[in-house]
């Protein structure tokens, strides 16, 4: 756990909204990446990520809300998004997550609290992500989330090439605002997210020595994370926050790598 002087998540969309910004506001991170064993040998391999964030203000006021978040991964990773079926916006926001989107593009969850004080010192919901369709050439993540009071809360994260220094992908969530019918809004004040979903296909590969090789179909498991497998000593994490009243800070952070 590090303590940071600014955080911001993706899917803090679904709690994040107008509140006044605060002077004296105490964050912290918590990320875990967990590589498959059986990639440890490759340039990559299948990652799950686990995030929890936490914001509160000393003085026991409420956090400021964020307007903007960018988070940079580590460089060398990668998604494998193309692999995997894709939800439409327009069917989660008509169907639901159950009925408006493949089964197989359920890529995270999660669960998120929100202060909505003098209503209610704390507002829960539920938070997942999906594979969305692409942006250009980018792949995008769908976030919804059910908070216990109010409407269902929707977002779209954008996935970005950044090679520039020891980042690669960027995921780059604008905050909704005004969604909570309270006043003022409540802001994020905790949020644990699982990010990372398998896929199984059907793969035609060549087998045998060279001149009686053939092709065979074999069963390929795809991850639609990707982190480096081995790294010097730590893999480097960004974020790019910018909260309401127009502050920005770009908080970083590091998880130990295996050796």
């Amino acid at each position: 756990m590090r303590r940071l002087a600014a955080i911001g998540v993706f899917a803090a969309a679904a709690f994040l909204t107008t509140a006044p910004a605060q002077a004296a506001v105490v964050q912290s991170m918590d990320i875990k990446v967990k590589v498959a064993k059986g990639d440890k040998n490759k340039k990559t391999g299948g990652a799950t990520l686990r995030t929890t964030f936490k914001i509160s203000d000393e003085t026991g006021a409420k956090p400021p809300p964020l307007t903007h978040t960018t988070i940079r991964f580590p460089k060398g990773g990668k998604m494998n998004s193309k692999l995997f079926k894709k939800c439409k916006l327009a069917n989660l926001k008509t169907k639901g997550p159950t009925k408006g989107c493949p089964k197989q593009s359920l890529i995270g969850k999660g669960t998120g609290h929100g202060d909505a004080r003098p209503f209610i010192a704390d507002i829960r919901g539920e938070v997942k992500l999906f594979n969305g369709e692409s942006k250009g050439s980018n792949p995008t993540l769908l976030i919804w989330a059910l908070p216990e009071i109010g409407p269902i809360i929707y977002s779209l994260a954008e996935f970005r090439d950044d090679p520039a220094g020891p980042y690669g992908v960027r995921m780059i969530n604008r905050t909704p605002r005004n969604i909570i019918p309270l006043n003022p809004q409540p802001p994020m004040i905790y949020l644990s997210l699982r990010l990372g979903a398998k896929i199984t296909k059907t793969k035609r590969v060549r087998v045998g020595r060279r001149g009686s090789r053939r092709t065979v179909k074999r069963r390929v498991t795809y991850n639609y994370l990707e982190n480096p497998s081995k790294c010097s000593g730590s893999w480097k994490w960004r974020l790019d926050v910018e909260y309401e009243n127009g502050e920005k800070l770009q908080p970083t952070d590091t998880v130990r790598c295996r050796k």
